[in-house]
């Protein structure tokens, strides 16, 4: 069994740090009266780097982000709305980059939540790329200059952008809850089924006992959610105190009360909590 889950819509293909720059803020959440807001992209490395940021769109294939080039109209998709400034740019060593991302949209649109992604795509100067092939070299006399975009070598990261237009409601349910083993370690496996013109994100809180106390929490699930109505998944969790470990043993010794929430930053308000009782 393989993890089914948008982890922070991180793990799967958006990681906050990648090789030698890291990305801030790793979701973006655009608000309608706003429409706009930025990202901070920062050189980690020793020498200068080159990105260009292209909007994309990914559907969730059997646990897994695939680009489409034509989503559905279904699907919410930001591209025709989104807009955003350098698309090219090329950063020193310890240098910042603030990219500014807006929203323009068209008049008469629903209200709902709308989502693409930022694809962070490394992008060599000319002269660092491999060189061109004779017959290539023949055909011109002329020098290369500017940049060329040979991407193979290296690899890209991408963080989800959502905006929120007008009256957004979502809802969210765990179904069939479950203990499993996977790679050797502990993980809830569930239906989660979503309704509403939003695209639910949040955390699974796991308390010892059957009732919401932070007293009690003693693990954890970050960034967990869902493109789709209906999908399985399977997520491992994390301990949020040192005196607990969390194995196959230990989650099921007693009974565990398990809340999705929404993040912090968006009211931290329970889509929905279920009773994980103890192993007889």
């Amino acid at each position: 069994m393989k993890f089914r889950a948008i982890w922070l819509f991180v793990s799967l293909l958006a990681f906050s740090a990648h090789a030698n720059i890291r990305v801030f803020p790793t979701r973006v959440l655009v608000e309608s009266k706003a429409r706009g807001t930025s990202v901070t992209v920062s050189n980690l490395g020793a020498k200068n780097e080159v990105y260009e940021v292209v909007p994309k769109f990914f559907r969730l294939v059997q646990g897994k982000l695939e680009a489409v080039e034509t989503p559905a109209d279904d699907e919410r998709s930001l591209l025709p709305m989104i807009r955003v400034s350098p698309k090219r740019f090329e950063m020193a060593p310890g240098q910042d980059q603030v990219v500014r991302v807006r929203v323009v949209p068209p008049s008469g649109l629903a209200d709902g939540e709308y989502r693409c992604h930022l694809a962070f795509l490394p992008v060599e100067r000319a002269q660092e790329a491999k060189p061109a092939s004779k017959n290539a070299a023949a055909k011109s006399d002329k020098p290369t200059e500017g940049f060329s975009f040979n991407l193979e070598a290296r690899v890209s990261l991408s963080i989800p952008v959502y905006f929120k237009h007008g009256n957004v409601q979502k809802t969210a349910s765990l179904e069939n809850p479950t203990w499993e083993v996977a790679e050797e370690k502990p993980v809830l496996s569930f239906i989660m089924k979503t309704g509403g013109n939003g695209f639910v994100y949040g955390d699974l809180l796991f308390y010892k006992g059957d009732k919401i106390d932070p007293a009690q929490l003693i693990a954890r699930a970050n960034g967990v959610g869902s493109f789709r109505g209906e999908e399985k998944l399977s997520v491992p969790v994390i301990a949020t105190r040192p005196d607990f470990k969390p194995t196959l043993e230990t989650l099921t010794k007693g009974n565990f009360l398990v809340a999705y929430r929404s993040p912090d930053e968006e009211g931290a308000a329970v889509y929905d909590t279920k009773l994980l009782k103890a192993k007889k």
